[in-house]
């Protein structure tokens, strides 16, 4: 969902649900909702033969609603612990992604979203994630479904050097702890 989107291919469509005024939670709920009916529509209407959701939460669920109605298969990326990501955003742990694994916390809250995704999970047909850390932390979940490594990044070796006299790094990406840009700082 977002804002509006003036379609600039012709070779594709792209479907924007608008943003609601509602508070938060609804508009949470309301959002999902739209997007699991349109994302059903546009595979009836279109043939589609799997789903590749981009995580297994705001995404995922849409995702869920269609595959169950329409019984193709569902390929989700495991980027991160939408659970842990959630905790540490809003102080409910401090504990490293791996500290978190090895002892849970017991709060509902922490329940609540690992169930969401585990539930979500269970019925993918297969995983994506970008590297070997992931699907070492995916394995540890209660789902035996295959997980493919497919890195993000491009390889070094494959990149020209670059000669300047003021070397700049950019990088990009959310100011989140877990992404470590005070190391390259």
């Amino acid at each position: 969902w977002g804002h509006n989107y003036e379609n600039q291919n012709e070779s594709y469509k792209v479907h924007v649900i608008k943003r609601t005024i509602l508070p938060s939670p609804f508009k949470l709920i309301l959002n999902l909702y739209r997007m699991s009916k349109l994302t059903k529509k546009v595979i009836l209407e279109n043939n589609i033969q799997i789903i590749y959701a981009q995580n297994s939460d705001t995404a995922g669920l849409p995702a869920l609603y269609a595959v169950k109605r329409t019984k193709i298969p569902l390929v989700i990326k495991f980027v991160g612990d939408w659970s842990w990501e959630t905790s540490i955003l809003k102080n409910r742990t401090k504990k490293n992604l791996d500290e978190y694994y090895l002892n849970p916390e017991k709060s509902f809250f922490v329940r609540f979203t690992k169930f969401f995704e585990r539930t979500i999970a269970e019925n993918a047909d297969a995983f994506v994630v970008p590297s070997n850390y992931l699907k070492k932390i995916l394995k540890l979940w209660p789902v035996d479904k295959p997980i493919f490594v497919i890195p993000n990044a491009i390889s070094l070796d494959k990149v020209k050097k670059i000669q300047t006299k003021h070397p700049y790094i950019i990088c990009i990406g959310r100011l989140v702890p877990w992404k470590d840009f005070e190391s390259i700082i």
